[in-house]
């Protein structure tokens, strides 16, 4: 494993269980409890799996080639987001009454691990010199 997919790992690990303790506690100790369900853990899990595996292969694409990293970081974006809309999708058609809780817990998480992606991403490239902030 490369040093910087290993950082990111730790990193991933860290907002993964501050997440996972968060969401426990949001759901256990306030109103919002009637609405928990173990089907919140899904996006937790799913998006913390998906990212590991997107961000390794894209530590390594760096490393080999511009052009195919450009490609698969453009296109796996695409593809995250509509594989998250037909998961959400599903979840939606097979329980509807926990629509707004699930679809928030997707979002809040869905956009911690992105910026938490985007952010290491720029800074292993940066430290590559592949990437030069022109602001």
């Amino acid at each position: 494993m490369h040093k910087e997919t290993r950082k990111f790992f730790i990193r991933e690990l860290i907002l993964f269980l501050f997440l996972l303790v968060a969401g426990s506690a949001v759901f256990l100790f306030t109103p919002l409890s009637e609405s928990f369900s173990y089907a919140f853990f899904i996006p937790l899990l799913l998006i913390f799996l998906i990212t590991t595996f997107i961000f390794n292969r894209l530590v390594k694409l760096s490393r080999e080639n511009n052009n195919r990293f450009n490609f698969f970081f453009i296109g796996s974006t695409g593809l995250k987001l509509i594989f998250y809309l037909l998961v959400i999708i599903i979840y939606l058609l097979i329980n509807p009454g926990q629509a707004i809780p699930f679809v928030s817990v997707f979002l809040v998480v869905y956009f911690s691990y992105t910026v938490l992606e985007i952010a290491s991403l720029l800074k292993f490239l940066k430290k590559r010199g592949v990437y030069k902030n022109t602001l």
